[in-house]
């Protein structure tokens, strides 16, 4: 999604497509956009809520100019539609 869009995935050198990597290197990458899964109990909004309070990302570009986007967990794997 994020190639077909013209983007740049920050995370791409990384071998899995889903990994869990640590706050400092998110930072560390400085993402100009967060893309949000919205999938399992924590819902969206809490999670963005979190992104947009949690001081270790307060510099990060995509927090700074609230670039944070939410799609569901069905628009981000390949299945046939």
């Amino acid at each position: 999604i994020i190639t077909k869009a013209g983007g740049d995935h920050v995370m791409k050198d990384l071998k899995d497509t889903w990994t869990t990597v640590g706050w400092e290197t998110v930072v560390a990458r400085d993402p100009e956009v967060i893309v949000i899964n919205n999938y399992g109990d924590t819902s969206a909004a809490q999670k963005r809520k979190f992104l947009k309070s949690y001081p270790p990302l307060a510099n990060v570009s995509a927090i700074k100019n609230d670039r944070i986007v939410v799609l569901d967990y069905v628009d981000l794997v390949e299945s046939p539609r």
